[in-house]
Order: structure tokens, then C-alpha cells, then sequence
């Protein structure tokens, strides 16, 4: 019965002699299958920054990931050390050789001398938003009658890119208040719990997100 199945077995190989493949084959079909899928969403990478009007990955996006990954190693090392910030150097650089181009959320980001400084201005306005609105919140809530009217509403904007629309939505969730539920293109939904009756997109729109909007949009595509 071995020798019998043996016999098959060896009848079947020389029948399909493609179904058994060399490992270096193997290994070479999987690397042409990943650049083909590589390129394929560059491509579709490209199109999308190219609709959305937003610049495609250049230097300068190179260069934010290489500190992005540089201070990520430095705040892990929890040291100083020339050693250290040569090590993470090289790993920083390593990392943005390879995979640079798949950090595309943050093509969203805008390059320029003054953009430290709006990040501090936006942090600066967020806290003081966020300490009003912890204020107003806990004063509802205190209050007796319990002056609430949640609603869902719909809120828009003209960030383009996926991380300013990020931000903007966890700007509104992280505030007391509100919580951004859902994100649809350009709309966001989200749950107020004391939403003026009878208000519409453009007015929600003006009133929860239209200043933080615009504090990111000057270094957020």
C-alpha cells in the first residue's frame, strides 16, 4: 500500500511539477507582490492628496518623521547621553528610509518656521477652552433642574487632510460638553448635551468647531 501510494504520489508531482515551489521562488513571488501592492497605494496615496489639494510627501515630511521618531527614542531613553542621541539618530534614520512614505497621516501637517508657534497657540486656547468648559458642565450638573438639551448635530469643515480632521474631532470630544460620535468626509457628528433648539449645521458648525478650526488650519492642511 506505501509502495502503491508512493507511486501516486510521485505520478501526481510529475503530472503538476508547479505545485511544489523552491523556497528562493517563494520568496521572491512575496517580494514582487509587496512592491506591486507598495506602489499601487502610493499611487492611490497620491491621488487622494492630489483631489484634496494637499501637497505630496517631499522632504520636509521626511525630515518631521525623522524628529517625530527621534524624540519618541530620546523620551523612551530618559537620558541625555551623546550615545543615546547617536543611537536614536540612526534608528530615526533607518526608520524613515524604510517607511516614510507609509507615515501618510502625517502629510497633513504644514511646514513652515511659524508652525511651533501655532501648535503652542493652539494648546494655549485649548486649555482655556477645556477649563470653561468644565466650569459650564459641572454648573448644569449641579444645578437643580438640570438645564440639559442633548442633541445631535451635525458640524463641517474645511480641514482637507485625514490628521486635521483628527485633531479637530478629538479637540471636540476631549472638551466637556461634546462628544464627536461619527466622521463622514467633511461632517462630523456629534452629541451636545446642551444644543440651542432649533439649530442647524452652519450655527453648530460656528459655534463648536468654527475657532479651533481655525487655529488648526494654520499648521494642519
Amino acid at each position: 500500500l506505501d509502495a502503491l501510494l508512493g507511486g501516486v504520489h510521485s505520478a501526481g508531482d510529475a503530472v503538476h511539477p508547479s505545485v511544489a515551489f523552491e523556497p528562493e521562488v517563494l520568496a521572491e513571488h512575496e517580494l514582487f507582490s509587496r512592491r506591486v501592492n507598495h506602489n499601487r497605494e502610493s499611487r492611490r496615496m497620491d491621488k487622494m492628496w492630489d483631489d484634496a489639494g494637499i501637497p505630496p510627501l517631499g522632504v520636509a515630511h521626511r525630515m518631521f518623521v525623522f524628529f517625530v521618531c527621534l524624540l519618541l527614542w530620546m523620551l523612551l531613553a530618559g537620558t541625555l547621553d551623546p550615545s543615546e542621541w547617536l543611537a536614536g539618530a540612526m534608528v530615526a534614520a533607518l526608520v524613515t528610509l524604510l517607511f516614510a512614505p507609509r507615515f501618510t497621516i502625517f502629510t497633513g501637517f504644514r511646514f513652515g518656521w511659524l508652525a511651533p508657534l501655532h501648535i503652542l497657540r493652539y494648546l494655549a486656547a485649548f486649555f482655556v477652552d477645556l477649563v470653561v468648559a468644565n466650569y459650564q458642565l459641572a454648573k448644569r450638573i449641579l444645578t437643580p433642574s438640570l438645564p440639559i438639551r442633548p442633541e445631535i448635530v451635525e458640524v463641517r469643515t474645511r480641514l482637507r487632510s485625514p490628521l486635521g480632521r483628527l485633531l479637530l474631532a478629538n479637540s471636540i470630544t476631549l472638551t466637556p460638553g461634546t462628544l464627536t460620535i461619527d466622521t463622514r468626509d467633511d461632517r462630523l457628528l456629534v452629541h451636545w448635551v446642551h444644543a440651542p433648539p432649533g439649530i442647524d449645521s452652519e450655527r453648530a458648525t460656528a459655534l463648536i468647531a468654527a475657532a479651533t478650526e481655525k487655529r488648526l488650519s494654520r499648521f494642519l492642511w
